[in-house]
């Protein structure tokens, strides 16, 4: 006769994550998309791009820096939830990521030691200057951050409306009298 059989193990407790899988998985593809655009820029194609294979890839990798934009402040607000610190964590990832931009990205990015004529920052920078003004926002209730917001979207063309574009790294070499794509395509001229 064979041995009366042992009751199973209890299954071991799972533990819970407090990871948002779906925000991974966008975080995830969005990198995709930042290494494919990364990559025409290193091999030297130019970004409107000699086929519309390029213009596509080109177009839809428009929407990365505003999508890490958009999902830092995502995991700023769950990170809100479970910790009181916000506002100072908010600060100090923001101050590094201006300091990474602005010397060790810089330098991976350029291979140049000349921080003297140095004008370009990115997307990490702008990420590390919102989280600095996040860190300010936060202490605010919220609907005086709404007012900010409303604000912020209807007074925008009046400002860029006021400003004038006139050096070169702006206007991207081109001269005042140029007509862009774009006011070609409004019907400006």
């Amino acid at each position: 006769m064979s041995a009366p059989l042992a009751a199973p193990a209890p299954a071991a407790p799972t533990a819970t994550t407090a990871r948002v899988a779906s925000i991974d998985l966008i975080r995830g593809a969005v990198m995709v998309l930042m290494a494919i655009d990364h990559v025409r820029v290193y091999s030297g194609l130019p970004a409107g791009g000699p086929t519309a294979g390029i213009f596509f890839t080109r177009w839809v990798t428009h929407f990365v820096a505003p999508a890490f934009i958009f999902l830092a402040g995502t995991s700023a607000f769950f990170y809100g939830r479970k910790h009181n610190d916000l506002s100072r964590f908010l600060f100090v990832r923001g101050v590094w990521l201006v300091l990474l931009e602005l010397t060790v990205i810089r330098v991976c990015w350029t291979f140049n030691f000349d921080f003297k004529n140095y004008l370009l920052a990115g997307v990490i920078w702008v990420i590390g200057w919102c989280m600095i003004l996040m860190a300010a926002l936060v202490r605010l209730r919220p609907r005086t951050v709404g007012v900010i917001g409303v604000a912020i979207i209807a007074l925008h063309n009046l400002v860029m409306r006021g400003s004038s574009v006139t050096s070169r790294s702006a206007s991207c070499g081109r001269s005042s009298t140029s007509v862009s794509s774009t006011d070609r395509w409004r019907g400006r001229r």
